[in-house]
């Protein structure tokens, strides 16, 4: 497997964009998982990406149980953003917001 660059211009950059509309799906767990330790075994970033696109079915519940659910799998993230959406009735669409971890 390769190594990262020693200059760090190029590193490895992996995320995860799980939509809080149900618990922790084991296929999300497995897939960040798998990005979390390649990130890592490269020195590169692991960002989780809150993608709230169905305000309908989607909780502050699920959020947190998946939050919770990938801190007691071991892995943490070095960025965490959230991608917000409204109706498309209002045709403002999508926006990426970083929060502080």
């Amino acid at each position: 497997m390769p190594s990262a660059p020693a200059d760090g211009r190029h590193s490895v950059r992996v995320r995860m964009a799980p939509s809080p509309t149900g618990p922790l799906h084991i296929g999300t767990a497995r897939t960040s998982l798998y990005n979390y330790l390649f990130a890592r075994h490269l020195g590169g970033t692991y960002v989780l990406r809150v993608e709230d696109t169905d305000a309908a079915r989607g909780s502050d519940e699920f959020e947190r149980d998946i939050i919770d659910n990938l801190h007691w799998l071991g892995i943490n993230w070095s960025r965490r953003s959230w991608l917000i959406c409204l109706p498309t009735s209002t045709r403002l669409g999508c926006w990426s917001i970083g929060r502080p971890i």
